[in-house]
């Protein structure tokens, strides 16, 4: 018998955001790069959790407040590397639509790369960040392969319910 697991985190409050938090929310996460996240949280993601997510045929993930995509691409190269590859989505949400381009476009400066690279394998990655991320220049973008996991979607979770069942919502 398989136990239905649901694991979240959240950083939002019951308050509205105003145009000027949706600011400063993609202040704080513009440079921020794959893998910037807590290593703990991945350590945890691919021995903890994704143990139960592959009992699932398909998995859903939403990730609240993407900002401007790196977590929701984090997680999702993660979740590929953890045998979930094929059978997953990550549905990555926030109420800023600047912030939602960005991510949609996949392309960021290639400098957070290398600081990225060593959190990755902190964090258990057991590939190489370039086996996802193609560098061209001073720039690197998120493979197609990658991107084809993650669909970004307007939503705010002061004023919007949820709108799919999620195996994880992180």
């Amino acid at each position: 018998m398989r136990s239905d697991v649901t694991a979240t985190t959240s950083d939002t409050t019951d308050v509205p955001r105003t145009n000027a938090t949706h600011a400063a929310n993609a202040a704080n996460t513009a440079g921020r790069w794959l893998f910037d996240e807590d290593v703990a949280f991945f350590r945890g993601l691919r021995t903890v959790v994704a143990p139960h997510l592959r009992t699932w045929a398909h998995v859903n993930v939403w990730v609240v407040g993407a900002a401007t995509g790196e977590p929701a691409y984090a997680i999702a190269i993660a979740l590929r590397e953890e045998g979930l590859a094929g059978r997953l989505q990550v549905h990555a949400t926030d109420a800023d639509d600047a912030a939602l381009a960005v991510a949609r476009a996949a392309t960021y400066d290639a400098s957070t790369l290398l600081r990225a690279t060593d959190r990755y394998r902190a964090g258990g990655g057991r590939a190489s960040l370039v086996d996802y991320v193609g560098v061209h220049g001073d720039r690197c973008e998120v493979r197609d392969d990658v991107r084809r996991d993650v669909a970004f979607a307007h939503h705010s979770p002061a004023t919007d319910g949820s709108f799919t069942e999620a195996q994880l919502v992180v």
